[in-house]
């Protein structure tokens, strides 16, 4: 039905970002458990993926039989336990699983299991209430300073580096402070659509953990890397000087296709606005590929880059200057380097913009069949729905490095 986006009792994605509030977890079956072993008191996969600890969940709807357990499982229980690990487990089991395992056997090594004689691992009893593992060694790896269950994140090492990716799971622009359980390292922001790398400005150590506090776009990633100080991963990462912007100046020639309902003549833009409040139908209901066409001069100065920058893109866009292709946008911050493809002089600039079928097929469900450009097996879906910005919005403007 309209408006439902899941089935009943499932769960809504937003319960599920960071949902242990800065811990970070993997779900497996017990093939997996099987493959685990312990290094460094950590439990290691053969794949490389390493846990500080290992919870065997207790009883949940998801779960009901929680007092069975097969004799292989606590086996491999004990044996981790043994060589060092971490365990977070209940002492409800009581029935072992299969037509040839013997509750005696598994009761058996629950007991040499809760024992924990001469074992270099700890078994902690379940239910854990504490909201943190703090008082188990474990430190909150990330942690959303005043702003929980809004940014989600993910983290790996490798020899001498710490990644991490953060993503704004808002709509609308976040300055946020995170604290990472990491020291003795120089953070770096990595921007993975510009593919730019620069030095975090404003952060700090405190108790053992690194502190930064950056700017994410609506639904922006970024990745934040920690080196060691003698490491260098970034050779053009020189600190950046002034930058001047230069708005469009001109009205803009914008071509729709026709074969798609659009006009037969290209209409002059003098200003962005969403085609969608446009008074000609064939520019209202548009649904498809325009291009936006302008000219400008451009004389060689001081400035190392030049860069694109658009305030609103519904909802991708491809950027030609000069018949050179620089780039497409389709999020935001939308703004992209064109400084390779300017000659000076006059430039020719082409901005390419498609958006969805939305205004399309509301429109043609308005229509006869004959007439329609588009169909669709949900026309009921389209009843009293507002039409979508559609095109370029805003202003566009050239930056100057």
């Amino acid at each position: 039905p309209d408006g439902v986006n899941h089935s009943a009792n499932m769960a809504d994605p937003e319960d599920w970002i960071d949902p242990l509030n800065g811990y970070a977890y993997d779900s497996f079956n017990p093939d997996a458990l099987m493959m685990m072993t312990v290094k460094n008191g950590r439990i290691v996969l053969p794949g490389g993926a390493s846990y500080a600890m290992l919870v065997i969940p207790g009883q949940h709807s998801m779960h009901p039989n929680s007092g069975l357990m097969s004799v292989a499982v606590a086996k491999k229980i004990l044996q981790l336990i043994k060589e060092g690990a971490t365990i977070i487990m209940g002492k409800d089991y009581k029935q072992a699983i299969g037509l040839h395992e013997k509750d005696g056997d598994l009761k058996a090594l629950l007991n040499e299991l809760i024992r924990q004689k001469n074992k270099k691992g700890r078994l902690i009893e379940a239910p854990y209430y504490d909201s943190s593992f703090g008082k188990l060694g474990l430190q909150k790896d990330v942690e959303i300073i005043n702003n929980n269950h809004t940014i989600a994140w993910t983290h790996r090492k490798t020899a001498d580096t710490d990644i991490y990716f953060i993503s704004n799971q808002k709509g609308n622009v976040q300055l946020v402070t995170l604290s990472f359980r990491v020291t003795g390292k120089i953070p770096g922001l990595w921007n993975p659509v510009t593919q730019q790398y620069n030095d975090v400005d404003n952060w700090k150590t405190e108790k053992g953990r690194t502190i930064i506090s950056i700017k994410l776009e609506a639904n922006q990633s970024l990745f934040v890397s920690f080196v060691k100080p003698t490491v260098k991963l970034k050779p053009d990462s020189k600190q950046k000087g002034a930058s001047s912007a230069k708005p469009f100046c001109g009205d803009w020639e914008v071509k729709f296709d026709t074969s798609y309902g659009g006009p037969v003549l290209p209409v002059v833009f003098d200003k962005f606005k969403s085609w969608s409040e446009h008074p000609e139908p064939g520019i209202k209901y548009y649904s498809g590929t325009a291009v936006y066409s302008n000219e400008f001069n451009w004389e060689k100065n001081d400035s190392k880059k030049v860069l694109i920058e658009i305030d609103s893109i519904y909802n991708i866009a491809t950027v030609k200057v000069n018949g050179i292709d620089c780039g497409t946008l389709w999020t935001k911050p939308y703004s992209l380097e064109i400084t390779n493809a300017l000659k000076p002089g006059e430039n020719k600039i082409e901005i390419e913009v498609s958006n969805t079928w939305h205004n399309r097929l509301i429109a043609d469900n308005l229509l006869p069949p004959g007439k329609r450009v588009t169909w669709t097996t949900a026309p009921f879906r389209l009843k009293n729905k507002s039409l979508l910005p559609a095109g370029l919005v805003g202003e566009v403007k050239l930056i100057f490095q």
